[in-house]
C-alpha cells in the first residue's frame, strides 16, 4: 500500500499554517496543500460539482438519517461550503486515477493531532481495513471531530478488529481527518457527484450501504473549529 497526505488549506488562517508546518515537520510527513478559492469559483464550476435540488436533498437526508419523506432541509450552501467540498471530490477523483492500492488521507486545516504516534497508528488502522476487506471499498475516520461527547462502543458500531469500529448507520461525524481507499472513491464520485450537501453530509449519503465505514477506536485527531485553535496549540 501507497499512502498519500492532502491537506485543504487556506492561506489566510495563519494561525493553522503555522500549527500544520510545525505539526507535519514533526510527524515527518509529506503533505500536499490543495485550496479552492471561493472567490474563484466559475459558474460552471459550481455546475460541474454541486447541485440545489431540495426534492433530492431531502431524499438523501432521508436515507442518511432513516427518516422517509423528509422535508425539513432548506439550506442553500454559501460559496465557502461549495469550495471545500470541491475540494475534496476533486481529490476522489485523483485517486480514483492512482494504482489500486494507493490510500489518501485527507485532512482539513483545523484539525489537530493527538500525539506523535499518528504514523505509526494510521498504518495500523489502513493495515487491519485491508486485512478484514482486502480491495473492498472502505474509509476510516480516525478523528472525533466536533463531537466531544461521541463514546465508543455502542449499538451503531461493532467491533471488527483490535483498533477498529465498523459503523452501522453510516453517519459521519466531520471531513476533517480521515482515510479511503481508491475502490470508495470510485464509489462515491458514482453515488454523489455532483453533490447535494456540504461534504460530511455528502459522505454519509456516499458510504450508506455502499462502502464500509469504519472509525478507529482510539482517535488521532479533533478538530479544532470551534474552539480557540491558537490558544489550544500552543
Amino acid at each position: 500500500m501507497q499512502v498519500k497526505y492532502f491537506c485543504i488549506h487556506s492561506p489566510k488562517h495563519q494561525d493553522r499554517n503555522s500549527y500544520l508546518t510545525k505539526k507535519f515537520e514533526e510527524l515527518n510527513l509529506e503533505v500536499n496543500f490543495v485550496f479552492q478559492d471561493k472567490h474563484e469559483l466559475t459558474q460552471s464550476l459550481i455546475d460541474e460539482y454541486y447541485k440545489f435540488d431540495l426534492l433530492e436533498t431531502n431524499r438523501r437526508l432521508g436515507i442518511i438519517l432513516n427518516t422517509p419523506n423528509h422535508e425539513s432541509y432548506t439550506k442553500h450552501l454559501n460559496n465557502m461550503e461549495i469550495a471545500v467540498s470541491i475540494d475534496h471530490f476533486k481529490l476522489y477523483e485523483k485517486l480514483s486515477k492512482e494504482d489500486d492500492d494507493t490510500i489518501f488521507v485527507i485532512l482539513e486545516d483545523d484539525v489537530i493531532f493527538n500525539n506523535l504516534d499518528f504514523n505509526k497508528d494510521l498504518e495500523r488502522l489502513t493495515i487491519e481495513a485491508y486485512n478484514v476487506y482486502k480491495d473492498e471499498p472502505w474509509i476510516i475516520y480516525f478523528g472525533k471531530g466536533l463531537c466531544s461527547s461521541m463514546r465508543y462502543p455502542s449499538e451503531d458500531y461493532e467491533s471488527i478488529s483490535s483498533s477498529l469500529y465498523f459503523k452501522k448507520n453510516y453517519l459521519s461525524h466531520y471531513s476533517d481527518s480521515y482515510a479511503l481507499n481508491k475502490k470508495a472513491a470510485l464509489k462515491i464520485l458514482e453515488r454523489s457527484k455532483p453533490f447535494y450537501f456540504a461534504v460530511d453530509w455528502e459522505l454519509s449519503y456516499a458510504c450508506n450501504n455502499n462502502i464500509h465505514t469504519l472509525y478507529s477506536k482510539n482517535t488521532l485527531t479533533r478538530q479544532g473549529s470551534g474552539t480557540d485553535y491558537t490558544s489550544t496549540n500552543k
